[in-house]
């Protein structure tokens, strides 16, 4: 009995150290655990969305003040989320500069408070939609013609960006069809044997020739639509103009090229900060640069 009472005491003085050592080994694990979510949270993958720096009010206008750039995780995006690439780069805050000029000036239905994401669908339909807005001060609106083929089968869209070529018309040269089309109306409309005209000598023409005129020119419409298609769903509607922002020089440059050639629309990668640079090409080189380009494909499949 008395042992039995001994053992009972031992165990008693025990059950402190136990518990102590059984709550120690939870709280380590909890705190283990913690770190894990934490650091799997950390490393979550994070988007940039247009964000509401203050809160906002129903049927207010929107200025630049409103709105910031803020990262989420990337659960939380949706398809009328606002996603912007950022500033990291010269084209990055292009394009984070082109959505905020898109919500400058809208109204919002909803109270938005501050931090939160600004969707699409928190916009107002604008009462009168004005095009001159979306024009930069020092730009301008030029609009050039264009056919499915010139334009990428119509699948260039409001906010893109392109390259410009040039087509030049054979040059400097005297048309001598033409011109004889003009001597031989002149002799049948009566002109006498001493008074007959006749033709010019033929001037050797140059032949036409393909340029890069201007690069990463950002596009403002198609059509009449100005608003970047959201859904996608017109990506296919027709349009036989572009409007282009431009220097008032580069508006010059292109309505005068339009007089002497043609004009086509090459779509460039929304994220590249690179100007073009290309030779012309024509008749005498086209051959031999067909070839240089062949042997250079030949190369990078080779490397592949």
């Amino acid at each position: 009995m008395a042992e039995n009472l001994k053992t009972e005491t031992a165990w008693k003085r025990r059950l402190p150290w136990i518990a102590a050592i059984v709550l120690g080994t939870l709280s380590i694990l909890a705190v283990n655990k913690y770190l894990t979510l934490q650091q799997r949270g950390s490393e979550q993958k994070k988007v940039f969305l247009l964000a509401a720096s203050a809160d906002i009010k129903p049927d207010q206008e929107l200025t630049r003040n409103d709105l910031e750039i803020r990262s989420f995780p990337a659960e939380s995006v949706s398809e009328v989320s606002i996603t912007v690439p950022g500033t990291g780069s010269a084209a990055a805050s292009e394009e984070t500069e082109r959505k905020i000029l898109m919500l400058v000036g809208r109204k919002t239905t909803r109270q938005i408070g501050a931090g939160q994401q600004i969707f699409w669908s928190d916009l107002a339909s604008p009462e009168r939609p004005t095009f001159q807005s979306r024009i930069p001060a020092h730009m301008r609106a030029v609009t050039i013609p264009v056919t499915p083929i010139s334009s990428v089968n119509n699948l260039i869209q409001p906010g893109d960006m392109v390259d410009i070529l040039f087509t030049s018309s054979n040059e400097d040269g005297e048309d001598v069809d033409a011109a004889l089309l003009l001597v031989a109306a002149a002799n049948r409309n009566g002109a006498n044997a001493a008074e007959t005209v006749t033709a010019p000598a033929a001037v050797p023409k140059k032949p036409a020739r393909t340029e890069i005129l201007l690069s990463r020119i950002p596009v403002l419409a198609v059509g009449q639509n100005f608003r970047p298609d959201i859904s996608g769903e017109n990506g296919m509607a027709a349009y036989s103009g572009v409007t282009l922002m431009v220097t008032p020089q580069e508006g010059v440059l292109l309505t005068h090229a339009l007089t002497v050639g043609q004009l086509s629309l090459m779509l460039r990668p929304a994220a590249d900060p690179s100007v073009s640079e290309a030779a012309g090409v024509e008749i005498g080189n086209m051959i031999p640069m067909s070839r240089e380009l062949r042997a250079k494909r030949a190369a990078e499949v080779k490397h592949e």
